[in-house]
C-alpha cells in the first residue's frame, strides 16, 4: 500500500522537502560565495579564505550562486585627485545591487524556512493516506522489516574486514583530494584570482559551485564507473589535480603580478578554468571514493573514509593559514597603485 497518495499534498510535500534540503549547510556555502565582496571589505583582506578555511573546518551548493550573480560584484574606478604639485589616484567603488547585510538577511530567511519546512514535515501528517490502525500496523512491521532487512545487508557486507594495509592507497586518495582541494586551495583563491579582477572573482566562485553539481549528475550519469572497475582512476583525477593545484599554487604566489595581468580577462578565465577543473575532479573523487567505501566494507568503511576526510581537510586548512597569516608568502594586489609588472 502506497504510503503517499498521488494528489496536490504530495507537490506539497516536495516542495518542503526542496526547500530544506537547499538549506543543508547553507551557512558556509553563503560565506564562501559572498568571500569576493567580503575580502574588499574585511581588514583581514586577501588572507580572509584561508581564516576562515580553517574556523570552518573547526565547527563542522550552487543554490546561491544566482543570489550572489544577481548581487554583482563591486567595481573600482582610480579617480585622480591633484594635491598641491602631485596628482595621487583615489579607489572609487560601484555600488553593489544589495548589501553584503541584504544578503545574509536573504540567507538567513531562507535557513529559517528550512527550519520551518522541516517542523510542517515532521509535526503534521500531510502527505500521507489517512489510514486505520490496522493499516498503520501494516506499514510498522513493512518498515521493521526493511530496516531489518539493510541492516542484514550491511552485517554481511562488514564480514569483509576492512584492512588498513589493503586499502591505504584508497583512504590516502580521499585524504589527499580533501587535503588539496577543500583545506588547502581555499586559502590561494583570493590571491589567484581577485588581481585580475572582483568581478572575475565573483563569476569563477560561482561556477566553483555550479561544478559541484555537474560532478553529480556526471557521476549519477556513469555510474558504472567504479573504483572497483577502473582502480586507477582516482589516483590518476588526484594527480592531474594536484598538477594545477601547483599551477594555481604559482599563480597565487605571483600575485600581485600573476601572469596575464595585463590581459585580466584571459589570465582569469586561465586561473577559472584551473579552478572550477579541480574542484570538478575532486568532487567526482570523493562520490567515487565515497560509494567505493560503503559497498565494499558497510559502516567501518564509511567511519574511515570520514577520519581521512576530516583529516585531510583540518591539515590542508592549517597549513594554507600558517603560509598565508604568519609568513606572509602571498601579497595582495591594491587598487589604484602602479604596479611594474
Amino acid at each position: 500500500m502506497s504510503r503517499f497518495v498521488e494528489d496536490n499534498s504530495t507537490t506539497i510535500v516536495f516542495i518542503l522537502i526542496t526547500i530544506f534540503a537547499l538549506c543543508q549547510n547553507i551557512l558556509f556555502r553563503a560565506i564562501d560565495i559572498e568571500l569576493p565582496v567580503m575580502v574588499q571589505e574585511l581588514p583581514e583582506g586577501w588572507s580572509l579564505p584561508a581564516i576562515f578555511s580553517i574556523v570552518s573546518d573547526a565547527i563542522s551548493s550552487g543554490s546561491l550562486a544566482g543570489l550572489a550573480y544577481a548581487q554583482n560584484s563591486p567595481k573600482s574606478e582610480c579617480i585622480p585627485i591633484i594635491q598641491g604639485n602631485q596628482t595621487i589616484l583615489i579607489e572609487k567603488k560601484s555600488p553593489l545591487t544589495f548589501s553584503v547585510e541584504t544578503y545574509f538577511f536573504i540567507v538567513s530567511v531562507m535557513m529559517l524556512g528550512s527550519l520551518i519546512c522541516f517542523l510542517i514535515l515532521s509535526i503534521t501528517k500531510i502527505g500521507q493516506n489517512k489510514t486505520n490502525e490496522n493499516d498503520e500496523n501494516k506499514l510498522l512491521i513493512e518498515e521493521a522489516n526493511q530496516v531489518e532487512e539493510i541492516e542484514n545487508k550491511e552485517n554481511s557486507m562488514n564480514k569483509r574486514q576492512f584492512n588498513l594495509s589493503n586499502d591505504i592507497s584508497y583512504l590516502f586518495a580521499m585524504f589527499w583530494c580533501c587535503f588539496t582541494t577543500y583545506g588547502f586551495l581555499p586559502g590561494l583563491q583570493t590571491y589567484a584570482l581577485l588581481p585580475y579582477s572582483p568581478d572575475i572573482y565573483q563569476k569563477i566562485i560561482i561556477a566553483v559551485e555550479i561544478a559541484y553539481v555537474f560532478a553529480q549528475i556526471f557521476c549519477a550519469i556513469f555510474s558504472k564507473l567504479t573504483v572497483v572497475k577502473y582502480p586507477k582512476l582516482v589516483h590518476i583525477f588526484n594527480l592531474i589535480s594536484t598538477i594545477l593545484i601547483i599551477w594555481i599554487f604559482i599563480i597565487a604566489k605571483m600575485s600581485p603580478c600573476p601572469p596575464f595581468i595585463n590581459n585580466p580577462l584571459l589570465g582569469g578565465t586561465i586561473s577559472g578554468l584551473l579552478y572550477t577543473t579541480v574542484y570538478g575532479l575532486s568532487h567526482i573523487n570523493y562520490i567515487l571514493l565515497n560509494i567505493y567505501f560503503q559497498e565494499e566494507f558497510g559502516k567501518i568503511g564509511l567511519f574511515w573514509g570520514c577520519v581521512a576526510l576530516q583529516i585531510g581537510m583540518a591539515f590542508g586548512a592549517l597549513i594554507i593559514f600558517v603560509l598565508t597569516v604568519y609568513f606572509n608568502i602571498y601579497k595582495e594586489r591594491f587598487a589604484c597603485v602602479d604596479y611594474q609588472c
